[in-house]
């Protein structure tokens, strides 16, 4: 008898030990769902306020004449130049003073498009687009003289070195950037005045003819670079459900074992 009471006795300590690893696992479980549901809820929150951001940038820096040719879904029509290029914080007022109204110039794919895409904004009356052709556009080559220009105490280098975007774009960026130097500040940049084009990080501009754009600036959002954040986010959020999934199937697994 005493033989079995003993067994009986260690049966639920074994059992009463095994419950309490279920709940010490149960409660491991919960400590990382919530932290898991906080992660997923702070990512969330950020995914809108991109989202809504993107759309305020589509709405105001696109004239009717752009809206109307990227709604059309031409695969021949990239983008806008904003869309399709992105830059650090560090050349953004560089690149976006470089860049002035060709920003919303649209990248297509030839001048065949060009002119089919045209004759849509002539029959909608949605006013008028600017077109980049890739198998026309022509871009001006740096020379010897530009890279002499490059190497000006005050000089960070060609603009278009400091921006990003798709190779098969790269005719569309050579047309608008082409040789524009950068420079930290205009006073570094006076002796070049009318030399070469050329652009400031706080947002200067000075024309090869000599023509200066300049004042105060402020940074406008870059939308490709906005994308990719909310992209990233994207990924994040959709690995945080399934960890989150994968969570809740165990704590289901743990609280059947406990029942």
């Amino acid at each position: 008898l005493k033989e079995k009471q003993q067994q009986a006795a260690k049966g639920t300590e074994l059992i009463e030990r095994e419950i309490n690893d279920f709940y010490s696992k149960e409660k491991k479980l919960n400590i990382e769902l919530t932290g898991v549901e906080e992660a997923l809820l702070s990512i969330r929150t950020k995914v809108a306020e991109l989202d809504s951001r993107l759309r305020t940038l589509r709405e105001t820096d696109q004239s009717r004449a752009v809206t109307h040719v990227l709604s059309i879904g031409d695969k021949g029509v990239y983008g806008t130049v904003e869309q399709l290029c992105s830059y650090s914080d560090e050349y953004a007022l560089a690149a976006q003073a470089a860049l002035g109204a060709r920003a919303s110039y649209i990248v297509i794919d030839a001048a065949k498009t060009a002119s089919k895409v045209i004759e849509e904004l002539k029959k909608s009356k949605s006013g008028k687009a600017a077109f980049i052709p890739l198998d026309k556009i022509r871009a001006s080559q740096r020379n010897s003289e530009d890279e002499r220009f490059a190497k000006t105490k005050g000089c960070l280098g060609f603009l278009i070195d400091f921006i990003e975007f798709e190779k098969s774009y790269s005719k569309a960026f050579e047309y608008i950037f082409g040789s524009t130097l950068v420079f930290a500040s205009l006073k570094d940049a006076e002796a070049l005045v009318g030399k070469a084009r050329l652009v400031t990080l706080d947002g200067q501009l000075a024309e090869a003819s000599g023509v200066m754009l300049g004042g105060s600036a402020v940074q406008r959002v870059n939308a490709a670079r906005e994308r990719k954040v909310l992209d990233d986010l994207k990924d994040k959020e959709k690995a945080l459900q399934v960890s989150k999934d994968s969570i809740f199937s165990e704590l289901y697994n743990v609280r059947d074992q406990v029942t």
